[in-house]
């Protein structure tokens, strides 16, 4: 199960890192650590988060180009801004992806102690658990059930034959 944290977090880790931004002028392009607010918000909240992010942290950075008397020109800005929203909203699909497959992906390690006669697994605290119900706890596994041939023609004879 994906855990799914408030997005209140990544807000105020953006609005942190847009006010380092502010406060180090515009002659240093720190909009680079906007990359962790929005990797956060697109891993543990979802793509909309990050992606939401991705938009509106670069558009606060241009808009404080009005607060700076730096010389800077509307088309450069305008260019800047679009270039960096194109990169952070990959970068939030990316982390929204690989979040999407690290939650998805669960495996079964190392060695299973079973019971030779009933196929049961033996827990870490020592009890015994039948291993479908094992399996599908620790994993995304789904079973269903039903008979191969030698199963079948050995419980139910009146109705399989035995292939020669």
């Amino acid at each position: 199960m994906k855990k799914h944290l408030l997005p209140v977090y990544w807000i105020i880790l953006g609005l942190l890192m847009l006010g380092i931004d502010y406060f180090s002028g515009p002659a240093i392009q720190f909009p680079i650590a906007f990359v962790f607010p929005i990797l956060l918000a697109a891993w543990y909240s979802g793509r909309i988060w990050g992606i939401g992010l991705s938009v509106l942290l670069p558009l606060a950075r241009a808009a404080l180009y009005y607060f700076w008397d730096a010389p800077s020109e509307a088309f450069t800005v305008a260019l800047n801004l679009v270039i960096r929203i194109i990169v952070l909203a990959g970068i939030a699909m990316l982390a929204n992806y690989a979040a999407a497959l690290t939650h998805e992906v669960k495996v079964l390690k190392g060695i299973l102690p079973t019971c030779s006669g009933c196929k049961k697994i033996r827990t870490e605290d020592g009890s015994w658990m039948q291993m479908e119900a094992y399996i599908a706890e620790h994993s995304a596994a789904e079973f269903s059930h039903g008979l191969c041939d030698e199963c079948a023609v050995k419980l139910y004879p009146d109705y399989f034959k035995k292939k020669t």
